[in-house]
């Protein structure tokens, strides 16, 4: 039986069990193919067996060499349950920009991620992801979301902004029609303005739709946002929002930065539910007071057009991209404006963009990431957030090539057109995930 809303699931969906596979091939060399067993250890991978053809992968066979297939193990580490009253939600932006932004392991990272997560942090519920451009490891072959719901995350709502979802969950739960369609690509096939609507909503009459149209404001808007939320648990409801504050001049103009939104029904062991609204958001960089607070006030009024009840509890969860130290007066205006409180912050770490991290050689200390509760909403009995470290097992090789813009396709470590070859990585993001629990009224 897979999940089923309102109840516990007495076995694991088949995305989850299943050992997920993809075909190496350098698309440089193609047809002639240069690729290796050992490659796969590159993405953090495991070798399975060579073929010209790739094990029947459907594409052209190889004029000399091989394909090498390589898969992704099932975890070993259990996922351990807690109360249906609390809740444990990971944000992460984890820096997957385009190729033509930049090369800085987004394949080699994103591809180590859901193991890695599904190690340090068996009891989480919910990740909140941030900067998911592309779709993560091998977009339509072994996806992000692909490896997330082999590692306990099978449930995810559409990226903020991608115009192309095709359903993919229907095979995880039979009652699909209560569950948003999951998305295996974030890819954008055509430029596209955004809406400036709430969309993908499973309740329209509680929430107002306009027409999609090109605003000066916001820019271009041209990539998807990034953005979406992986469960545990059944996502029993989804919207999203295309923020309309944003500074037409800037970088973020390119992207439809936005909010994701997720309403999650857990179940705990002794079969009790809770349902849980959690909003994961990436805010306009820079500092200009009106399109900050404007966004926050966005995000504020979202939750109230999706008429989510008072005594139910809201989470907001991303990169506010507002410091905790150097701006904390602009802070407090933007939890004014969302209505939202801040948690006790513990654990060993000041920052969450950080010299710490392999991606900063100079000193650095930032706290931009955060996981707030909703003054509107139902309070939580405690609440912390935790900037944590998750790291690789070992260091991997990366191209890392960030200065050079509109270099398209995915280099490999060593190729000769990297600046910066085989530089070694443990970190998996330039941000450190955010570690937030709550605990709620039963």
């Amino acid at each position: 039986m897979a999940h089923v809303l309102g109840k516990r699931a007495t076995t694991v969906p088949q995305r989850q069990r299943a050992t997920a596979r993809t075909t190496l091939v350098n698309g440089r060399d193609f047809p002639a193919c240069t690729t290796k067993p050992e490659h796969c250890e590159l993405f953090g991978l495991t070798y399975e067996r060579s073929a010209p053809d790739g094990g029947d992968d459907g594409d052209e066979p190889c004029s000399s060499g091989d394909k090498v297939l390589c898969s992704s193990l099932a975890p070993t580490t259990a996922q351990v349950d807690t109360p249906a009253h609390t809740l444990n939600v990971l944000t992460y932006n984890i820096q997957e920009r385009f190729w033509f932004i930049s090369h800085d392991g987004q394949r080699e990272r994103s591809c180590r991620i859901p193991a890695v997560l599904r190690r340090a942090f068996p009891d989480v519920d919910v990740i909140g992801f941030q900067e998911v451009f592309m779709g993560g490891c091998f977009p339509f072959r072994l996806s992000l979301r692909d490896l997330l719901a082999q590692h306990g995350f099978p449930y995810t709502t559409r990226t903020v902004g991608a115009i192309w979802p095709p359903p993919s969950l229907a095979d995880a739960d039979p009652d699909a029609s209560k569950v948003e369609p999951n998305v295996d690509s974030n890819v954008d096939h055509k430029p596209s303005f955004s809406s400036s609507s709430l969309t993908h909503d499973h309740d329209a009459s509680k929430v107002d739709s306009k027409a999609s149209k090109v605003d000066r404001k916001v820019g271009l808007q041209i990539t998807n946002g990034g953005i979406f939320i992986a469960s545990r648990w059944p996502i029993v409801r989804e919207a999203q929002h295309v923020y309309e504050n944003a500074d037409a001049l800037s970088w973020d103009a390119f992207a439809k930065k936005g909010v994701a939104y997720a309403a999650v029904n857990k179940t705990d062991a002794s079969g009790a539910t809770k349902l849980y609204h959690v909003f994961s958001t990436h805010q306009q960089t820079g500092v200009v007071w009106e399109t900050k607070v404007g966004q926050a006030r966005e995000l504020r009024e979202m939750a109230r057009r999706l008429g989510v009840p008072s005594d139910e509890p809201v989470v907001y969860v991303g990169d506010y991209n507002v410091d905790l130290y150097t701006e904390p007066t602009l802070l407090a205006d933007v939890l004014s404006a969302m209505s939202a409180q801040l948690p006790a912050v513990v654990g060993p770490r000041a920052c969450t963009v950080s010299s710490e991290n392999d991606f900063y050689p100079e000193p650095k200390c930032d706290w931009v990431d955060y996981t707030t509760y909703s003054r509107d909403h139902q309070r939580p009995l405690h609440a912390t957030m935790e900037s944590v470290r998750p790291l690789a097992d070992e260091p991997f090789p990366v191209c890392y090539d960030r200065g050079k813009i509109f270099r398209l396709g995915y280099m490999w470590p060593d190729d000769d057109r990297c600046r910066n070859r085989n530089v070694p990585l443990t970190d998996l993001a330039d941000h450190f995930p955010l570690l937030g629990r709550f605990v709620f009224p039963k």
